[in-house]
């Protein structure tokens, strides 16, 4: 009797030994398994690895041709700037001379054509200038002249500066100014850099006896809003992302005829980020356009 038990006892026991034996070694193969997929996970870890190294290296080293390049490109721009200017400044004074007759009378058409040589020339100036503050900025070279004044004041300043241009097409402007803004802190001649820009860009693509608005509001407590609104001939919504580019132009022939070279904005971009603001547009075709900037404040009235 006990001898049946000890052999059943036994063959439990070989059982479980055998059952047990089996389960380690399907856990042997599995771990077996497992090594070889990890150890092919760790090759491609390496080979990812390996090639990061190289893109990084590969972008570190485009990263610094770009810096070069900018340098070179910006090194020209002030460089052929400076030397356009003096020639130019020259061109202007003899015809502004001219036009105003100290070396003789002049008939019609020559006035005509002394006063076509220094719209042009005039144009040109403005453009030179405008490069050559683009290579100023992208060089980090141009630092603020932060100071109070009345957004107010400026303002009507920048209209009268351009009243001319509003007469010619016979568009008003009107602006209106939130309440509770007075006097605003920043450097006032970007201000009215970036004024004038906008408005003239406003001015160009306006029908004639039209009228121009400017919004000033606040965003936030320290934040204001100005807003250039014309009911103009308006922008394709493909075209709005790229509004800001150097040299970019919607319709080439159209805006040359008008005077538009595609710096006016790109620069105004780059004075408004100066200032750490924002700047955007709206708009819809033939619906006119609302151009836009937020510059942060640190007094207003109250």
């Amino acid at each position: 009797m006990l001898h049946c038990e000890l052999e059943k006892h036994k063959d439990n026991l070989e059982q479980k030994v055998k059952e047990q034996t089996r389960d380690l070694q399907d856990m042997v193969e599995r771990l077996q398994c497992n090594e070889e997929e990890l150890s092919v996970q760790n090759e491609e870890l390496r080979v990812k690895k390996e090639e990061l190294i190289v893109q990084n290296e590969e972008l570190e080293d485009l990263n610094l041709k770009l810096i070069e390049a900018n340098r070179h490109k910006n090194f020209f721009l002030s460089t052929m700037s400076h030397e356009l200017r003096t020639p130019l400044n020259a061109i202007l004074g003899f015809s502004q001379s001219l036009s105003m007759q100290y070396f003789g009378m002049l008939n019609e058409k020559q006035i005509e054509y002394v006063n076509l040589i220094n719209s042009s020339g005039s144009h040109l100036l403005d453009l030179i200038n405008d490069i050559l503050d683009i290579a100023k900025i992208d060089a980090g070279t141009v630092i603020l002249n932060i100071e109070s004044f009345c957004i107010h004041e400026i303002i009507e300043v920048v209209n009268s500066m351009i009243k001319t241009q509003y007469i010619a097409k016979n568009i008003t402007c009107e602006y209106v100014i939130d309440s509770n803004i007075s006097i605003i802190k920043a450097d006032i001649r970007r201000f009215k850099q970036i004024l004038i820009n906008l408005l003239s860009n406003a001015h160009k693509y306006s029908l004639p006896n039209t009228t121009i608005k400017i919004e000033v509001s606040k965003v936030a407590d320290n934040v204001i809003k100005i807003s250039i609104i014309d009911s103009g001939i308006g922008i394709k919504k493909e075209d709005l992302k790229n509004m800001f580019l150097e040299f970019y132009q919607t319709d080439h022939t159209r805006d040359q005829a008008l005077g538009g070279t595609g710096i006016g904005l790109a620069l105004t971009k780059r004075l408004v980020l100066l200032h750490h603001g924002e700047i955007g547009v709206e708009s819809e075709l033939n619906k006119g356009s609302t151009f836009w900037f937020t510059l942060p404040i640190v007094d207003s009235s109250g």
